[in-house]
């Protein structure tokens, strides 16, 4: 649903789960920007939440440089490439596609965030923003946005926003949020 020029609400209740690529997990589009129309897998930058039940590895994406940050109160634990990262809610770990990636120790259903850029096409990054009142953000020429509502009460529009309803927003776009909570704030740009 488009709210005003340049930027969509993409509701969390119409997301639909859908297999890893590996099938160890699930996850659900938030957005994808593609690349080629005839490669279905194939995409610039893309922005999931996967579902981690229990441990498991994580699928490969050559080329692919990948951003995760664990939604769920308890975290999550990984291995990169043999290497133990603890990471706590909202915390953000980078790794590249071609890692050996598995999440361990998976005592309860964990919700993580995912920004995919394909690299040498378009580099991001996705971060934490707390709001408290009122908040402003403009996009800029060759930047998208793709906001997630994350925890609070959030207006866009007078439209409250549902824990993981997200926006995006083309280059040049600019949205107002208001009341208390946090989003994460995942922003793209082509590579030189």
């Amino acid at each position: 649903m488009t709210l005003f020029n340049g930027i969509t609400y993409l509701p969390a209740a119409d997301r639909v789960d859908t297999p890893w690529r590996n099938g160890r997990g699930m996850s659900q589009d938030v957005f994808s920007s593609p690349t080629i129309a005839d490669a279905p897998e194939a995409f610039r930058w893309r922005v999931s939440i996967a579902t981690i039940v229990n441990s498991s590895e994580f699928s490969g994406y050559p080329g692919i440089d990948r951003q995760l940050m664990p939604l769920s109160p308890g975290g999550l634990e990984l291995t990169i490439d043999s290497a133990s990262r603890s990471c706590g809610q909202y915390d953000v770990v980078r790794f590249a596609g071609e890692a050996a990636v598995a999440a361990i120790n998976v005592a309860r259903p964990s919700l993580d965030l995912n920004l995919m850029t394909t690299r040498g096409l378009t580099i991001g990054s996705l971060t934490l923003t707390g709001i408290d009142g009122s908040w402003t953000r403009a996009s800029a020429a060759g930047e998208s946005l793709l906001i997630v509502a994350l925890e609070g009460t959030l207006l866009v529009d007078e439209k409250r926003m549902q824990p993981n309803d997200a926006l995006v927003m083309s280059p040049g776009a600019q949205i107002t949020l208001r009341g208390t909570g946090r989003i994460a704030v995942a922003s793209v740009t082509d590579a030189d």
